[in-house]
């Protein structure tokens, strides 16, 4: 739909195509910022009650600033500030996982190898996205 949308937009530019392509974008980094969360939560035992309500939570925020976006379509402000808040929460997110959960997320169990996989896979994954988000 990310695709499909910034086509249509490059191609009519209109208003319409301009919310074609954003809002994809919305809904695609505040599933991801999700799916972060989630992994984290998952291996923390005292988050159970956060873990119930993020997806809800994530949908409902999401669903608010998709409502406002369209009501408000001449504000750029609010994709803005919803599409940074989700690339942030993604961002924190994968740091947390490269530096604290390591390679136990994914099914390595040596500490050496868990530091090989968080040196050559994680921490370059997060300072690309990192760098993606905040600087280009």
């Amino acid at each position: 739909a990310i695709g499909l949308g910034s086509t249509m937009l490059h191609a009519l530019l209109t208003a319409e195509a301009q919310g074609g392509d954003e809002l994809p974008m919305l809904w695609y980094t505040a599933a991801t910022a999700f799916c972060a969360t989630e992994i984290i939560l998952h291996k923390r035992p005292l988050a159970g009650c956060a873990h119930k309500f993020l997806g809800k939570a994530v949908v409902a925020s999401a669903l608010v600033a998709t409502v406002t976006y369209v009501a408000c379509r001449d504000d750029f402000t609010v994709f803005y500030i919803m599409f940074t808040t989700y690339s942030c929460s993604m961002v924190v997110a994968v740091i947390w996982i490269t530096f604290y959960l390591g390679g136990e997320s994914f099914g390595t169990r040596d500490e050496e190898e868990s530091n090989h996989f968080r040196a050559t896979v994680l921490l370059p994954l997060a300072l690309y996205a990192g760098w993606i988000l905040f600087v280009a």
